[in-house]
């Protein structure tokens, strides 16, 4: 069954997305993922199409992942980059990842060390290949049913909880974040207080500056948001 808070909220996180990474007509984006995020994908293709772009939609079922992992003949395994994966890497603007399984154990459950070390073999192959690219890489971590194993926590507490930050108004929180890089740019003792029964008291030392990372990336926040005391 789909996730009825993906259904509800995946236009509105789709119309987000492409208007944070700032997506023009003519770009190439790649959107990848599995198929229980599908909603997802379709709708990020659809934005990204009405902001004038053209897209590619790579889709993987659960199937074909746990085949690869736990049953693909050893000498395929760890394959260097093909053509078209440097073509598609070399071409594109935007590379949109989504979730492809909903149990990420299904990569290593069973999976003899021998082949988990095959399939590890190439990293550093793609790595190189997208270490020279100029596309703008974008992981969309939606909440999966397997996130919350070995936590004290329910799927769906996590799930909602989830898509509440996903959600969320970034607008407001680069807002906040804003104002808090002001207040703490002329500090020298900070007291951070909760209801909870937090209380607690340092100091921030004068040569060190007040960096921001709130917000979306079209806020006028983030890493490279400073302000010196």
């Amino acid at each position: 069954a789909r996730d009825p808070l993906l259904m509800a909220n995946a236009p509105a996180l789709a119309s987000r997305i492409v208007q944070s990474l700032g997506i023009k007509p003519d770009q190439f984006v790649v959107i990848q993922g599995g198929v229980a995020v599908l909603p997802a994908m379709e709708a990020i293709a659809i934005e990204a199409q009405r902001a004038g772009a053209r897209t590619l939609t790579r889709i993987t079922t659960e199937r074909i992942a746990r085949f690869r992992a736990a049953e693909l003949p050893e000498q395929y395994l760890g394959r260097l980059p093909s053509r078209i994966d440097s073509t598609l890497i070399r071409d594109a603007d935007f590379w949109i990842e989504l979730p492809e399984v909903t149990d990420a154990g299904i990569y290593s459950r069973d999976v003899s060390e021998t082949r988990l070390a095959k399939m590890r073999s190439s990293q550093g192959a793609w790595a190189a290949l997208w270490a020279g690219k100029s596309a703008r890489r974008l992981f969309v971590n939606l909440p999966q049913p397997s996130d919350t194993v070995g936590f004290a926590m329910s799927a769906d507490a996590y799930r909602r909880a989830a898509w509440g930050a996903l959600t969320a108004d970034y607008r407001e929180i680069a807002r906040v974040g804003t104002t808090l890089q002001r207040a703490l740019a002329g500090a020298r003792r900070v007291r951070v207080t909760s209801p909870e029964g937090t209380d607690i008291t340092f100091g921030l030392a004068a040569d060190r500056a007040v960096v921001v990372d709130a917000g979306g990336v079209d806020a006028g926040t983030g890493p490279s948001a400073t302000s010196s005391r």
